[in-house]
């Protein structure tokens, strides 16, 4: 009987080990800063001051996965928060404007993964611990297999301001 309950916890904590791993999936992650246009001006209030003009500064951020096989993303975490992440496919190379480039030329499958508020298609527990020491965490599938992929830190791209 020992044997058989020494032989389950093995394979059990063999099965669990192994049911996540780290793939082969390159990630490229890129964040700008975005700045809004000019602040309306010519506001005069009662009192004959005019309110300070104020910009607003957002992010924008572009992930890539590259693969030589399709791989379905199931959930990405950025800076600790989990997103549900729809992927569309991209041609190669993708540029941001004219001199720079973001994915080289390949002959591999690109994704672009688009985070989304909402649940992600399956939520992995190991998920909260790594997105604590990375940047962006992506978990998804490969030939049936659960894998993930982390992004240590967003490469910076110089901001963009808006007319």
């Amino acid at each position: 009987m020992k044997k058989i309950l020494l032989f389950t916890f093995l394979l059990f904590t063999a099965s669990a080990l192994f049911a996540q791993k780290k793939g082969t999936v390159k990630i490229d992650a890129y964040k700008q800063s975005v700045i809004a246009g000019k602040a309306p001006g010519g506001i005069i209030t009662e009192g004959g001051t005019a309110p300070e003009a104020k910009h607003k500064a957002s992010e924008a951020i572009f992930i890539y996965t590259s693969s030589s096989v399709m791989i379905e993303p199931l959930s990405i975490w950025i800076k600790g928060k989990e997103y549900r992440v729809e992927a569309e496919k991209v041609t190669t190379p993708v540029m941001l404007h004219p001199k720079k480039e973001l994915v080289p030329r390949t002959t591999n499958k690109v994704l672009r993964l688009i985070p989304k508020d909402g649940l992600p298609k399956k939520h992995f527990a190991m998920g909260k611990s790594l997105a604590n020491k990375n940047d962006v965490v992506v978990f998804y599938v490969q030939n049936g297999k659960y894998y993930y992929a982390i992004v240590e830190k967003f490469s910076s791209l110089l901001a963009a301001i808006l007319q």
